[in-house]
C-alpha cells in the first residue's frame, strides 16, 4: 500500500523529482519516498550538492564575510 499515491497519477514523477537541479528534492524524495538509507550513495551526492546548487547556495551568497546577515 505504500505506493498508493502512484495508482492516482497519470504517470510516475519520481525520475523528475530526482533530477539534479533541485538537490533538496531530490535528496528528500530517495529518502521519503524511496526510502533509500543515508549512507545509500546517491543520498550523500544529493545532500553534498544541496549547498552547490540551487536555493541554499544563492541564499548563503548573500550572507557576510562575518556570518552575518
Amino acid at each position: 500500500m505504500k505506493d498508493f499515491w502512484k495508482s492516482r497519477l497519470s504517470a510516475d514523477p519520481t525520475d523528475w523529482l530526482l533530477e539534479p537541479d533541485n538537490p533538496g528534492v531530490c535528496y528528500l524524495t530517495l529518502t521519503e519516498i524511496l526510502d533509500r538509507p543515508l549512507d545509500d550513495p546517491k543520498v550523500i551526492e544529493a545532500q553534498a550538492a544541496i549547498w552547490q546548487v540551487g536555493a541554499v547556495p544563492e541564499i548563503l551568497q548573500n550572507q557576510n564575510p562575518s556570518g552575518s546577515w
